[in-house]
């Protein structure tokens, strides 16, 4: 009797324990973490304006949009449920719709609302806003979709002109021209606005920048070949070395054995000049000769040499920027000389192609002979387009700076993008004629020169 009686009250505690327990939270703590944002969707029109949304959070919060530049919220953080208000700009100048996310975020929790805002029919843009030019100069295109609107167009860098403006169904398109740069002490770039602006009010700005560069002296490497010469290909691998370690270092390449490939009909005055007698032949800017070996990495080294030797004994007095437009088979070369003090000078230049894949005899080291059919001949000359090979006369006093220009057409053999012109000014050595390398040279070098590679339009 004892036992039952023992065992009754144990069943009666253990119901007590059991009806006294604390009810489960879970579902009011669900509640209460909920992170909630309504609606999760607004729209505007392209006027812009101002809508709520109501969100829903136990604790403290931030509220974000993730692009502030047109859509704001606001307040952007608080604690508890409660009520926002989301600012969108006027959208005037854009083509296609726009969006943006808001975010919420509470205790670790998320929730994300999206606002969209529709274009302006009547939009405005322009396109595109930035540009970078390289210190030759070239032409940039702007398109402007103005709709029904009235606009204009203004220029801060008088480097920066307009050379056309066509219209179409609401759409213009503005070529503009930047003038080539002359090199400067610091070679730093230059930076233009080109301003357009509706009569409303809206202006947007096109950035052109245009690259800068040092007031160092190229020196010029003139190499005299033939197809049919074995040994002409190692000078050619050293040339190209020696471009590639020392930028101040270009090259023209002659072809001057009449009858064969390549052959350049306007070089035997220069053959004359510097006592061609046999290939292959290097001449440094008209002031020393180039010895040929078989070892590329001499000769490379070699040429460096005498880039540096040179431009610490001649210093800068010549400043040359040029251009190489194509268009069709039309070409136009320009360049602007610039010199430091008063100058007798001779300005060539030459139309130049590289990529050219013509067989070339070469002669191993291990002897023999043999034939290259697929030998790459770069900055071959193709034509002059000065007066002489010698050079066309100009007077420049000090500080002053002359421009060229120099039209032609294309050999339908010729591949245009592969084209480039060479421009290069000979000075009289005047004062300096104690720095003539040889003897058998006449009295002027070559104080500068430059390259520029083709812009080819169709």
């Amino acid at each position: 009797m004892r036992r039952f009686s023992f065992i009754i009250y144990c069943a009666a505690l253990l119901a007590l324990t059991i009806s006294c327990e604390k009810p489960s939270s879970d579902n009011n703590s669900e509640e209460n973490d909920t992170v909630a944002i309504n609606p999760e969707e607004l729209a505007f029109e392209y006027e812009g304006g101002s809508e709520e949304l109501e969100l829903t959070a136990s604790g403290d919060w931030t509220f974000t949009s993730q692009d502030p530049s047109w859509c704001t919220v606001s307040p952007s953080s608080g604690t508890g449920s409660g009520k926002i208000k989301v600012n969108v700009s006027e959208y005037s100048d854009g083509e296609d719709p726009r969006s943006t996310t808001l975010v919420l975020n509470c205790a670790g929790k998320t929730a994300r609302a999206t606002v969209t805002q529709t274009a302006n029919p009547d939009s405005f843009s322009v396109s595109p806003r930035s540009f970078e030019i390289g210190p030759e100069g070239k032409n940039f295109v702007v398109i402007v979709k103005y709709g029904s609107r009235e606009y204009d167009v203004s220029i801060d860098g008088e480097w920066i002109s307009i050379v056309s403006r066509m219209k179409h169904d609401g759409t213009e398109s503005i070529t503009f021209h930047v003038d080539p740069y002359a090199p400067t002490e610091d070679g730093e770039p230059r930076t233009g606005i080109v301003s357009i602006c509706t009569k409303e009010g809206t202006c947007i700005p096109v950035m052109v920048t245009q690259a800068g560069r040092k007031t160092n002296v190229n020196v010029l490497g003139m190499r005299f070949t033939a197809t049919w010469c074995g040994y002409c290909p190692y000078m050619d691998e050293g040339f190209h070395k020696a471009a590639e370690q020392n930028e101040d270092f270009l090259f023209v390449t002659f072809h001057a054995s009449s009858g064969y490939p390549l052959y350049f009909s306007s070089v035997a005055p220069l053959t004359t000049r510097y006592k061609i007698t046999g290939f292959p032949t290097g001449v440094i800017n008209g002031w020393k000769e180039l010895n040929n070996t078989t070892n590329s990495n001499y000769l490379a080294n070699s040429i460096v040499s005498m880039v540096t030797d040179f431009q610490s004994k001649f210093g800068r007095t010549v400043f040359i920027t040029s251009s190489l437009s194509v268009s069709g088979n039309n070409v136009n070369a320009s360049a602007t000389i610039t010199s430091k003090e008063d100058s007798e000078l001779k300005v060539v230049a030459i139309l130049m192609e590289s990529g050219i894949v013509q067989a070339q005899t070469f002669y191993p080291t291990t002897g023999g002979s043999t034939t290259i059919t697929d030998f790459v001949h770069d900055n071959i000359a193709r034509q002059l387009l000065t007066g002489s090979i010698l050079g066309d006369s100009v007077t420049l006093g000090a500080g002053e700076s002359k421009s060229f220009s120099w039209n032609t057409t294309v050999n339908n053999a010729w591949k245009k993008e592969n084209l480039s012109v060479v421009v290069y000014v000979y000075k009289d050595y005047g004062e300096d004629s104690g720095l003539k390398a040889e003897s058998s040279y006449p009295d002027n070098y070559i104080a500068n020169a430059a390259i520029a590679s083709a812009e080819v339009t169709e």
